[in-house]
Formats: C-alpha cells, structure tokens, sequence
C-alpha cells in the first residue's frame, strides 16, 4: 500500500493535512506522498491544484521521514491509482478500510478531517518549510530585521469579511488590539534563529521597515517591534500609523498567490519572539502551537 495525499484549501489546512498525513504514515509505516497543494483565486473562496512542491520545500520531508517519496519519482500505472472519497473511511479504523482497497496507490483529500492527529504536532509542524522561492522572500525580510538589531513581536490580524461572517464574528479593531496586548514578560518557545545563506541579497524584496521608533503606546518594550501579518494592511491604517510598524508590502508582491505570501507571514511569525493571534484562525492556532502558547487577542 502507498499513499499518495493532496492538501487541499487555505495554508494551515493545507498543514493540518500534511501533519495528520504524516503522523498516520510514520506511525503505521506506510510508504506516502505528497501530490498536490492549493492555490487560492482572487475571489478568496475557491482554490485550485499545483504541484506540491510549488508551495512546499519537500526535501526536508525526504530527510526527516523514512518513508517519504517525492511524487515526481513514482511511476503509477491507471489501473494502479484508486481516487478514495474520504466519507468512505470510518475514522474509528482508517487503517483496515485502507488495506482492504486492492489497488497498491490510494489518492486522498482533506485526510487531517478523518484522522485524529494524536501526537508530534509541535516535531512535524517544525519541518513543514516554503520553497526556496517563498523561503528567499523570508529570509530577506528576515535579514533586514536583524541588520537594523530589531527584536520583533507579532501579531496575526483578521478582519476579512469572509472569516468574519464565517465564524459569525464581530470586527475587533487594531489599535484595540494593541493597546490591550503586553507582550513584556512573556514566555515562549525559542525556535533556533533562521540561517541566512550566503545567497540571501542585502536589498529586501517586498518589505516595508518603518525606521521611526514606536511609542510606548504601541510597544510593551521599546526595543522590540510589532510585526503585522494581515492582508491590504493599507486599507486598515494611515500612512503615517504603517510607519510605525513591520509588514510585507504586497505592493511587491503581485506574483505571489495568496497562500505564498501567507506562508512569508507564517515564517516571519515562527521567528519572532511572541506571536498574538485569533482563536478562530489555524494560522494562529498553528502559530501559538509552535510557540508552546495560548496567546489570542480575542480572549483578553
């Protein structure tokens, strides 16, 4: 038996798929793969397939996990692939239903909805990378960062009406969000620092570093800055107020489909010192898991 998986929808469902793919995997030693991953069209609500690894670095997979193959590398015959409706599968046992399937290569979608991931989020989680396109966007803003000596926190805003309406919320708005927030004194866990390579360019693509330094209004330690992951964060503050903190310019970044430069976020947040985020976003939930925290500013 071998497992083939697409992610399917927005980027942290897309990482819930490949954790949950991988756990199940790993745990019952099942050769797998990774086929496709999910590009967002600009209506927000409906994505479309690319190549895994148009999204995803797959080669750490390769060297992490024993039973990895890339894609590209199979070669499957028609009558070999059985396409699995994943309301076929009782979750209470994924795995006989699957070894009672004939064929040798099993296609799924959408596997973290069926499967229960029981354990080793935070180790799979710390191994899922962008590719080496999206990683250079990171590692440039990341450089020019640390060049200007900046400690930075994050914080992860939502006020889109699709995620709004989705989750019958109401809008929180930001400088709320900031005003109440104290990021002093908080603990969290400290990832290893982001290597930058000889390859990483001194000139930043993509990315806005306000060189004024911020108020103690917006800072709970005026040595660090606020990151601000968000989409159109010119729509929410004033030119002046965008000089007060970091972002991704998506000015610059017009060749990127929405879930690439949501991974430049999610990147920029795993590095920062804390992260705040919305209890209703996997991106967030996602980002505090890695940070072994619980800090959302919709429950404070």
């Amino acid at each position: 038996m071998f497992l083939i998986f697409d992610t399917m929808n927005g980027l942290c469902n897309q990482m819930y798929d490949i954790i949950a793919a991988i756990n199940f995997c790993q745990e019952n030693q099942i050769n797998f793969s990774f086929r496709h991953a999910s590009f967002r069209y600009n209506n927000m609500t409906n994505w479309y397939k690319v190549d895994f690894n148009q999204l995803f670095n797959e080669s750490i997979f390769e060297k992490k996990y024993k039973f990895y193959n890339k894609f590209n590398k199979l070669k499957i015959k028609d009558d070999e692939l059985y396409i699995l409706n994943i309301n076929e599968l009782n979750d209470k046992d994924i795995l006989t239903e699957l070894k009672n399937i004939s064929k040798e290569y099993i296609l799924i979608n959408n596997f973290w909805k069926i499967y229960s991931i029981k354990n080793k989020i935070f180790n799979i989680l710390s191994n899922i990378e962008p590719n080496d396109k999206i990683m250079n966007y990171v590692k440039n803003i990341y450089e020019e960062i640390k060049r200007n000596h900046i400690n930075y926190n994050f914080i992860h805003y939502r006020y889109e009406n699709d995620f709004l309406l989705h989750h019958n919320l109401k809008i929180i708005k930001l400088h709320d969000i900031i005003n109440k927030i104290h990021f002093d004194n908080m603990w969290c866990a400290q990832l290893t620092p982001l290597e930058l390579s000889a390859e990483s360019t001194s000139k930043t693509t993509g990315f806005h570093l306000s060189r004024p330094v911020l108020s103690a209004t917006h800072m709970s330690n005026t040595n660090y800055k606020i990151y601000i992951a968000t989409t159109e964060i010119y729509n929410i503050l004033s030119h002046d107020e965008l000089q007060l903190y970091l972002y991704k310019d998506e000015k610059n970044m017009i060749d990127l489909n929405i879930e690439e430069r949501a991974f430049i976020d999610f990147m920029i947040g795993k590095y920062a010192d804390n992260v705040y985020g919305h209890s209703k976003s996997s991106f967030s939930m996602l980002l505090n898991e890695l940070k072994m925290t619980q800090n959302y500013y919709d429950m404070i």
